[in-house]
């Protein structure tokens, strides 16, 4: 017997709020028929370890990414990715994404690999246009490229569609621009379902997205203090379209001595919008995260403050100004729909790394 197709769809910057706020009919009758659940994503809220996680079915711990720039030292460590446990079952599996990190790291197992500047074969744009891999054109493309596969790939079993997140870093939900983006997307996962009528889906996202008001830089608010560290780090070194830092909800720091800590603890609790400070032990055990990889100490941003390198300490960001990565972009839907095959119980859906670490076991 054919293994059932598997659609899955991983959207970045799609929270929870903005989720229950858009008019998707065809994803929310999917999860009024299918399984529906609101989840936590793994922390920090970001796209790329968040989407290890998914796709490896593990914490962050375990596959090692929680940085834009991984370890090289830890991708032998990887454990199985859902491609190569598909490809292990005889389900040949497409990858489309917007995001060419992405598919370096996982991608090795699969049969077709579709990105706007990177395809194995090569398939272009419809459009004569340059997509770039941060637009909304692209993720609309990847998700007609996925279409197009439905109905002339049958050999294809396992289809992943990753978007970027660069429309919700742009524009709020309640804009009509971003009404429209996300309507013409779920109406192309409502063709996706015309397409492959047998086909299961699997749809959730990385994170959410709020509005920022207030970025610091640590180190040279410590280095200005007289305690200068010896590494401020955060999970991304995303810039915006004038090429300013877009800022990230947490980072993590190393101090030059450790006697330092006191005095770095005091000076940046006394910032404006910090919420936590955590030491490498606590943030490891709350978070699932590789030891190996932080400094000596997390810093949790609020709801309103990211961090981030700029050419001052801190900085006032301007009206709108949308970000993620802390404790408040966490909150994200979940879908299951069509599943020939026996579902976990709901109870064990908790988080993004939970979406598909069934599958092809």
């Amino acid at each position: 017997m054919s293994p059932q197709r598997i659609i899955v769809g991983i959207f970045e910057g799609l929270g929870y709020s903005d989720y229950t706020a858009f008019p998707l009919l065809t994803m929310k009758s999917m999860a009024a028929q299918g399984l529906f659940k609101q989840v936590t994503s793994t922390f920090p809220s970001t796209g790329l370890s968040n989407t290890a996680s998914i796709i490896c079915g593990v914490w962050p711990e375990a596959h090692g990414i929680v940085f834009a720039t991984p370890n090289p030292a830890l991708s032998t460590a990887v454990p199985p990715t859902l491609f190569q446990r598909a490809r292990a079952n005889n389900a040949p599996s497409a990858f489309l994404t917007s995001t060419r990190k992405v598919f370096e790291l996982f991608g090795d197992a699969v049969a077709v690999d579709i990105a706007p500047h990177s395809a194995k074969p090569r398939i272009k744009p419809a459009s004569d246009k340059t997509l770039s891999p941060d637009s909304e054109e692209t993720n609309l493309w990847l998700w007609q490229t996925a279409i197009d596969l439905l109905k002339t790939r049958p050999d294809i079993k396992l289809l992943c569609i990753h978007t970027n997140d660069a429309p919700m870093h742009r524009r709020a939900p309640n804009q009509p621009s971003s009404v429209n983006y996300m309507t013409r997307l779920d109406q192309l996962i409502a063709q996706a379902q015309e397409a492959a009528p047998d086909a299961a889906f699997f749809l959730t996202a990385t994170h959410g997205m709020n509005v920022k008001k207030r970025c610091w830089d640590l180190a040279k608010v410590c280095q200005t203090n007289g305690y200068p560290l010896k590494c401020f780090r955060t999970p991304e070194n995303e810039l915006n379209e004038t090429g300013e830092p877009i800022g990230i909800g947490c980072a993590s720091i190393s101090l030059e001595d450790p006697e330092d800590e006191t005095r770095v603890r005091e000076i940046i609790d006394s910032l404006e919008g910090i919420e936590s400070i955590l030491p490498n032990r606590d943030a490891t055990i709350r978070f699932h995260l590789p030891s190996r990889l932080l400094g000596d100490l997390m810093i949790l941003g609020d709801r309103d403050t990211v961090f981030g390198e700029l050419q001052t300490a801190g900085a006032d960001l301007g009206e709108g100004h949308r970000a993620h990565g802390s404790l408040h972009e966490t909150e994200v839907p979940l879908i299951t729909y069509n599943y020939a095959g026996m579902l976990p119980s709901i109870d064990m859906f908790e988080s993004t790394k939970d979406l598909t670490r069934f599958l092809y076991r």
